[in-house]
């Protein structure tokens, strides 16, 4: 008889991929074809709120999923992806590619920057899975205050920028891990090779944080974290 497979408490908030590319006016024209494309996936149409600080047309019109916690944004300069429920890295990048290449008659002169978002929050008993210490240069800055810490970081990971955000509240029991790589300037053909290493950059730094308990739990199962 084969044991019964556990499920592991993971903290992942959201994981977001954004594309930003030159503007491109045909993308205010090709966004309703592109909306019939994803319909079945996302057949709630958000618009985007009036802004003084930000013209209509760089505000994503949001393509969101039933349960709200899945959407695909676009504007005439960008492109997002985002989930609340992290299916594994694999297929959380295939879904994205996939709704990328799904926009009808573009393909961007350029990529002006690509990013890979990671919101992670660790509170009550889950607390236990990471390691907060003055020994992790990351954490250092957030063991000041005992009301609220905050701490934010920014690295080299290869060619690209990491920029780690912390936020510690201890009354609240309540670390927030706030992973945000991306690289600029990227040759369109190299768009996923890229989105693969600013991953491989967030999972090497997020994995580092945890106990080595709570690591081995998670890197076994592929889609059972919040950064692999």
């Amino acid at each position: 008889m084969e044991s019964e497979i556990q499920p592991v408490q993971v903290p992942l908030l959201e994981a977001v991929i954004e594309i930003r590319f030159p503007g491109e006016a045909r993308i205010e024209v090709c966004r309703a074809d592109y909306q019939d494309l994803i319909r079945a996936d996302f057949p709630v149409l958000a618009v985007p709120l009036a802004n003084p600080a930000q013209a209509p047309a760089l505000q994503h019109y949001r393509f969101v999923n039933t349960a709200g916690t899945e959407f695909v944004g676009l504007a005439v300069n960008s492109f997002a992806h985002s989930t609340k429920e992290y299916p594994g890295w694999d297929s959380f990048r295939d879904s994205s590619r996939k709704y990328w290449e799904s926009i009808p008659g573009f393909t961007p002169r350029s990529i002006s920057r690509v990013g890979l978002r990671y919101i992670n929050r660790f509170d009550g008993d889950m607390l236990n899975n990471i390691i907060v210490d003055d020994k992790n240069g990351l954490y250092g800055p957030i063991l000041i205050n005992p009301a609220l810490h905050r701490s934010l970081t920014v690295l080299a990971a290869g060619e690209n920028a990491l920029v780690i955000n912390i936020e510690w509240v201890p009354q609240e029991k309540r670390v927030t891990l706030d992973f945000d790589c991306f690289a600029e300037n990227v040759e369109v053909e190299d768009l996923w090779d890229v989105v693969e290493n600013l991953h491989e950059g967030i999972e090497t730094h997020f994995f580092s944080l945890l106990t080595p308990e709570y690591r081995n739990q998670l890197q076994p199962t592929e889609g059972s974290n919040g950064s692999a």
